[in-house]
């Protein structure tokens, strides 16, 4: 008599109208968008429904940040109207948050897929040709798979080096922060993008001594370089944290309960911690360069066009795998033009406004670059003129929108200070509807709001 579990193996289906490597949120996303127009479906994860973005990256980070914010206003409400003495973290009560909240939040999305008959596969899926997915389970014989068309949503992997990689102690990366025993006294941060960031303010909010490492000249290095500084002024003026940029960090090592971070230079600096957040790799997990050639961009992403189409018959690629922006929001995206494109029922146009943005306190976001190019408007707006912010005691903000003279569309925004992520979407619609700047702000939001510094008259700075 066969196991059961190779009994269940028989009875699953071969073939489908589509498979989809990789179960993040792009994967998701294309799965029940394909299963609710009546395609038949297979999913295949090697991590659990939610993919690394619910367990490893974003769900994570934006707890930790959750904690520091509860922090930071329990601080603020001391200075003001209400009395407290203390502010203690519950450090096993975030861990276990963590874990509850990315559990359930997969077993939501496991059962979503279930209602619609998704076939949902645990392993490994590696592309043998444009319409077969070998599909490899430990503990299990190998698995051949047929789909009429194939979506690729593997995702991406954090960046480590031989000699700059967390060893599960005292250098830690996104993934592995609930290890901690203890929120750390000191901590190094090695890299200066939104991961870097978010931790950065996180654990300074918390009580960390923080020290920043970034190889570029500007922290948020693919954001507005003004904005950021600005960032960067508001952290060393509430914070104990130090920006050391425009280096390189050459290893980290951990000698007894300190970590020691060489540069290039040959200068070190030490902290009882490490966090590595130096970026991400596309994952090329699924690919077999001796059964397939694909088309692969410098930085190791897939090349894809604005339908997320590979150049490959019926193969797409949504997510990270086709590398920057490596975000949730252009994912999801992608997976609903992908799956659209493969219905020919393609209702988006072939550029889409895309918000970058990093949860720290305050936010930063943007879209599309602002940087003057000697033809456009910047208009500055400052958080400062704004009842709401005053009325906070949270004036420290900007909005700076880059405006088209000749046509009155914005070309580019980028904004710091609070809900600056609900205030860029305002502005998105406005890009993506080529709404011109002078009629958007003829519309008047709430007040006191934080929105109306989109359309308030206040005196504006042109450069």
């Amino acid at each position: 008599m066969l196991p059961i579990s190779h009994i269940n193996i028989i009875m699953e289906k071969t073939s489908y109208d589509l498979i989809i490597i990789g179960a993040g949120p792009g994967g998701y996303e294309a799965a029940k968008i394909a299963a609710d127009r009546g395609l038949s479906t297979a999913l295949i994860s090697k991590t659990k429904i939610g993919g690394r973005a619910t367990f490893g990256s974003l769900l994570p980070s934006k707890i930790w940040l959750h904690a520091a914010d509860h922090i930071r206003q329990l601080k603020a409400a001391s200075k003001h109207l209400i009395k407290l003495d203390q502010f203690n973290l519950d450090l096993e009560g975030l861990k276990q948050s963590i874990t509850d909240k990315s559990s359930r939040y997969s077993n939501q999305l496991t059962e979503n897929l279930k209602q619609i008959n998704v076939a949902i596969f645990n392993g490994t899926g590696i592309l043998k040709d444009k319409h077969t997915v070998l599909l490899k389970r430990e503990g299990e014989e190998d698995r051949t798979l047929e789909a009429t068309n194939i979506i690729i949503a593997s995702g991406s992997n954090p960046r480590f080096t031989p000699d700059i990689k967390p060893n599960k102690d005292r250098i830690l990366a996104p993934k592995l922060a609930p290890l901690l025993p203890k929120i750390p006294d000191t901590m190094l941060i090695i890299g200066g993008g939104v991961t870097g960031m978010e931790y950065a303010y996180a654990f300074a909010e918390l009580g960390t001594k923080i020290t920043v490492l970034h190889n570029k000249r500007h922290i948020l290095s693919a954001m507005d370089s003004e904005v950021a500084d600005y960032l960067e002024k508001i952290f060393q003026d509430k914070y104990d944290m130090a920006f050391n940029k425009g280096i390189k960090v050459k290893k980290v090592v951990q000698e007894g309960h300190k970590v020691l971070a060489t540069l290039e230079s040959g200068e070190v600096f030490s902290a009882d911690y490490a966090f590595i957040a130096i970026g991400r790799v596309p994952d090329r997990s699924f690919y077999d360069e001796a059964s397939l050639e694909m088309n692969w961009l410098d930085n190791g992403a897939l090349k894809v066009n604005s339908y997320g189409h590979t150049g490959m018959g019926n193969i797409h690629a949504v997510g990270d795998i086709t590398g920057i922006p490596m975000m949730a929001n252009k994912a999801i995206l992608q997976a609903k033009i992908a799956v659209r494109h493969i219905l020919k029922d393609v209702d988006y146009p072939e550029r889409y406004h895309f918000i970058s943005a990093t949860y720290c306190y305050p936010p930063m976001a943007q879209i599309e670059s602002t940087k003057k190019d000697g033809h456009c408007d910047i208009i500055t707006k400052p958080y400062s003129k704004l009842l709401r912010a005053q009325i906070n005691g949270e004036t420290e903000g900007i909005l700076k929108l880059k405006v088209d003279p000749d046509t009155d569309l914005i070309k580019g925004v980028c904004g710091l200070g609070p809900n600056i992520h609900e205030i860029l979407a305002i502005v998105q619609i406005a890009m993506e509807h080529n709404i011109p700047y002078d009629e958007l702000i003829t519309t008047h939001f709430a007040n006191p709001s934080f929105t109306e510094l989109v359309s308030m008259e206040i005196p504006e700075i042109k450069e």
